[in-house]
C-alpha cells in the first residue's frame, strides 16, 4: 500500500473519531443543559462570533490551501503575524460593541456572568483564526494527519470542562473550547519547531494583504452556509424560551446527517469534476456535476424520509437524557421533519458550489451569500409571526429550494433548462420510489404499534427499519426504475459493484 493511500486512510479513519468526539461533545451539552433560557443565550451569545469565524475558516481552508502550497515557512509567518493583529483589532472592537450594546439589546445583563462569557467567547474567536490558518498550512505541506487531530482538542476540552465544571452552567462549554484551541495551538508550534526559515526569502507584508483582498469574494460565498445560526438566534429570542434550543438542536442534527450522506458521492465525483474541467473537457464536467447534485438528492431525500418518520425516536436516541427532557424531545422532534427538508436542497447547493469552486471564483458567489442571508431573514420574521419557530423551520426550506434555483442558474447558465428537465425526469421517479418506501415503513411501524422499547430497542428498531427499507430503495431504484446515479455510485463499491 502506497504512503499517500496509508495516509489517506488513517486520514479517513481520524476523521470519524473527530466526529464521533464532535457527536458526544453534543450529548454531553443536551444532556447538561438541555433547553431553555440558559441555552438560549449560550446560542443567542455564540451566534454572531461563530458566524464570523466558520465564515473566515472556511474561506481559509478554500482558499489559503493552494495558495501555502508554493509557499515558505517565512511567508506563512509572515502571513499569520498579519492576520493575528487584524483579528485583534476584531476582537477589541467586537467585545466593546456587545459590552455596549448587544448584551442590552437582548436583555441580557442579568444573566449569570455575562461579561465573563462576553470575553471567553471573543477569546474563542481570536485564536479559532490562527488555528485554522496553522491547519491550513499542515495541509498545504502534506501533513495531513496533524490539522484532523487538531480538531479533537476543543471537542475533548469541552466535554472535559461540562464534566468537571458543570456548576458554572453553559460557561463551561465555551471554557472548554478556548481551552482546547488553545491546546491545539500550542501542540501547532510544537509540531512547527524544525521548520527552516529561508533568510534569503523575505516575504512582504503587500504580498499577504493581496492575498487576502482576493479572498472577499469566498468570504461571503461561504455566508451562504452559516447565516443560519445568527438569523435563528435573532428571531427565536423573540418567540420565548427555549425557542433557539430548539432550532439549535435540529441544526445539529442535520449537520450530522449532512455530513454522513455527502461524503461519499464527493470523494467519488469531485476528483472527476476537477480533472474534466481542468482538460477543457466541460461536457463531461457539467454531465457530472448533474450526476452528483441528483445522486446527493437521491440519497438525502430517502434519508429525510426515514428521519421524519421517525424524528421522535431519533431526538430520544440522541439527546434525551439529564437535563434533555420529555417536552425538549416533542418540540425538536416537531421541527425537525421540516428543517429536514431544507437539508434536501441545501446540500444539492453544498455540492453545486464544490463544482462552481473548481471554477475561477468572481462576485456571483458572494452575491448568492448575501443573498442568502437576506431571504432567510425576510422570511424567518414574516413567517415566524404567524406559525411561531415553525416558521423559522418554512423559511429554511424556501431559502434553500430558491438558493438552489440560484445556483443551479449560476452554474449552468445557458444549459439550466435542459438540467431542469432531467432533473424532474429524476424527481418523478425518486418519489415513485419514495412513496412505496413510506409504504413499506407505515407497515412496519404498525407491527410495533404499542410496543414499549427503551432507547436501545429503540435503536436496533430504526437501525432494522433503516436497513430493510434502504435495501428495498437501492433494489427498486436500480433493478426497477434503472436510476443511473445511483447504478453510477454502486458500481463504485468493491464487492457489491459485481450485482450491478
Amino acid at each position: 500500500m502506497s504512503s499517500l493511500l496509508k495516509s489517506s486512510f488513517l486520514v479517513s479513519i481520524l476523521t470519524l473519531v473527530s466526529i464521533a468526539i464532535s457527536f458526544l461533545n453534543q450529548v454531553m451539552i443536551a444532556a447538561s443543559f438541555g433547553t431553555g433560557h440558559e441555552m438560549d443565550t449560550y446560542l443567542l451569545l455564540t451566534s454572531f462570533p461563530f458566524l464570523i469565524s466558520g465564515v473566515i475558516s472556511s474561506a481559509f481552508s478554500f482558499s489559503l490551501i493552494p495558495h501555502f502550497v508554493t509557499k515558505s515557512f517565512n511567508y506563512f509567518l509572515q502571513f499569520i503575524k498579519i492576520c493575528i493583529v487584524i483579528t485583534l483589532v476584531l476582537f477589541v472592537f467586537f467585545i466593546l460593541v456587545y459590552h455596549f450594546f448587544v448584551i442590552d439589546y437582548f436583555n441580557l445583563r442579568s444573566f449569570p456572568n455575562i461579561e465573563i462569557l462576553n470575553v471567553i467567547v471573543w477569546l474563542v474567536f481570536l485564536f479559532t483564526i490562527p488555528f485554522s490558518i496553522i491547519s491550513c498550512y499542515f495541509t498545504s505541506k502534506a501533513r495531513f494527519i496533524i490539522p484532523v487531530v487538531l480538531n479533537f482538542f476543543p471537542f475533548i476540552f469541552s466535554i472535559l470542562c461540562i464534566l468537571i465544571f458543570d456548576e458554572i452552567g453553559v460557561n463551561a462549554i465555551i471554557f472548554g473550547l478556548l481551552l482546547g484551541y488553545l491546546f491545539s495551538i500550542f501542540f501547532s508550534i510544537y509540531m512547527l519547531k524544525n521548520e527552516k526559515r529561508d533568510l534569503t526569502n523575505v516575504s512582504t507584508a503587500s504580498e499577504v494583504f493581496d492575498f487576502l483582498k482576493s479572498m472577499k469574494y469566498s468570504v461571503f460565498s461561504m455566508l451562504t452556509f452559516s447565516v443560519f445560526q445568527v438569523v435563528d438566534a435573532y428571531w427565536g429570542s423573540k418567540l420565548g424560551e427555549s425557542s433557539i434550543s430548539y432550532l439549535g438542536y435540529s441544526q445539529r442534527i442535520i449537520i450530522a446527517l449532512g455530513a454522513l450522506v455527502i461524503a461519499g458521492p464527493s470523494s467519488v465525483l469531485i476528483p472527476r469534476l476537477t480533472e474534466s474541467y481542468k482538460s477543457g473537457d466541460l461536457k463531461a464536467y457539467y454531465y457530472d456535476t448533474s450526476m452528483i447534485i441528483k445522486l446527493v438528492f437521491a440519497l438525502t431525500s430517502y434519508a429525510v424520509l426515514i428521519c421524519s418518520f421517525f424524528s421522535r425516536d431519533i431526538v430520544i436516541i440522541m439527546f434525551q437524557r439529564g437535563n434533555f427532557n420529555e417536552a425538549s424531545t416533542q418540540n425538536v422532534a416537531e421541527l425537525l421533519p421540516l428543517m429536514l427538508i431544507g437539508m434536501v436542497f441545501m446540500l444539492s447547493v453544498v455540492i453545486s458550489f464544490r463544482s462552481i469552486f473548481i471554477q475561477p471564483i468572481n462576485y456571483k458567489t458572494g452575491i448568492v451569500g448575501i443573498l442568502t442571508f437576506l431571504i432567510y431573514f425576510i422570511l424567518s420574521g414574516i413567517f415566524s409571526t404567524y406559525f411561531n419557530v415553525k416558521g423559522i423551520a418554512v423559511a429554511y426550506i424556501l431559502t434553500w429550494i430558491f438558493i438552489f434555483c440560484i445556483t443551479i442558474k449560476m452554474l449552468y447558465k445557458t444549459e439550466v433548462k435542459a438540467f431542469f428537465v432531467d432533473f424532474v425526469r429524476f424527481l418523478s421517479k425518486q418519489i415513485s420510489v419514495l412513496v412505496l418506501i413510506f409504504g413499506l415503513v407505515f407497515v412496519l411501524e404498525l407491527l410495533f404499534n404499542g410496543a414499549d422499547l427503551g432507547l436501545l430497542g429503540k435503536l436496533l428498531k430504526l437501525s432494522a427499519f433503516g436497513l430493510i427499507s434502504l435495501l428495498i430503495y437501492l433494489f427498486i431504484s436500480i433493478r426497477i426504475l434503472k436510476m443511473k446515479e445511483l447504478i453510477f455510485l454502486m458500481s463504485k463499491i468493491p464487492y457489491i459493484n459485481r450485482w450491478i
